[in-house]
């Protein structure tokens, strides 16, 4: 089914919500999504930059002014297929801006952004949503329970909906099991919905976006465990938290400060260059 079709089924899925048409833009937009598996092969960057792949995704040049201030300056990052990826800055680094940009919610910058080798200016939001998906707190979800959250209007395989509920740790007993209001979903549902969501339209790259909050609690711990350890799906991370057991499990960190990567490496290889990283994680832990 072409996501134009996908598009125009959610609006009669939504009817009864009192914002249908600001739903609709907002699935679009954030239901970016991927097939997952549960057991990460773990091999190395420098393994991986050697094969030649094409990339699933490409940062070049990247600058971005908002008024009179850069907030990102000459940014240039690749990311390799199956790896996994996390970006760490404060609300002044960038982050926020570059989260923007990658989910077109930005589109006046300089520079190249890439997914697939294709330009991201040159694709439609509601084809990217074919490539990308991302994982927040603030998904829109509709009134009823996880399964109908998850299908939406799509004509799905009940068994194949019930193993990536499964997946996610939604799994009922049968359907309709966990029945409740949209304003009864909390922030973990909604994410794990989000995640399950790709698992359905087979997208190939997550973003997960941990810039709102503070401390990760246990159940966003163990959601970004579940996410590291999804070996056919390209993680990118995006968040200020610095959590040593999750930190070692990422393939590539990189650092950014006041717009631009000011460092980048593994989670050892960062702490032994005792720079940017090293006094932050210090900091963290005293």
């Amino acid at each position: 089914m072409s996501m134009l079709h996908v598009k125009e089924k959610i609006v009669n899925v939504v009817t009864s919500i009192r914002n249908p048409v600001l739903l609709e833009e907002r699935y679009l937009e954030q239901s970016l999504t991927y097939p997952m598996a549960l057991v990460r092969r773990n091999f190395s960057y420098e393994e991986a930059a050697g094969t030649g792949r094409q990339k699933e995704l490409s940062i070049s040049e990247l600058c971005f002014r908002r008024g009179q201030e850069k907030v990102l300056d000459r940014v240039s990052m690749s990311f390799l297929p199956r790896k996994k990826y996390l970006i760490l800055g404060n609300e002044d680094s960038g982050v926020d801006a570059l989260l923007g940009i990658l989910t077109k919610r930005i589109q006046s910058y300089e520079g190249t952004v890439t997914v697939k080798e294709k330009n991201l200016k040159r694709i439609s939001r509601s084809r990217l949503s074919g490539e990308l998906s991302l994982i927040s707190k603030d998904i829109p979800v509709l009134e009823g329970d996880y399964y109908r959250n998850v299908v939406l209007s799509q004509n799905c395989d009940k068994e194949t909906v019930r193993e990536n509920l499964g997946r996610v740790g939604l799994l009922t007993k049968e359907e309709g099991d966990h029945r409740m209001e949209r304003n009864e979903f909390t922030e973990d549902d909604r994410k794990r919905i989000s995640v399950a969501r790709a698992l359905m339209n087979h997208s190939s790259i997550l973003i997960l976006d941990e810039t709102a909050g503070s401390e990760k609690n246990e159940s966003d711990y163990e959601l970004e465990e579940l996410i590291l350890n999804m070996r056919e799906m390209t993680v990118l991370s995006i968040s200020h938290k610095l959590t040593k057991s999750l930190m070692e499990k990422y393939d590539r960190i990189f650092i950014m400060d006041k717009g631009s990567i000011v460092e980048e490496g593994s989670f050892s290889e960062l702490l032994l260059n005792n720079d940017h990283f090293y006094k932050s994680y210090v900091s963290s832990e005293t």
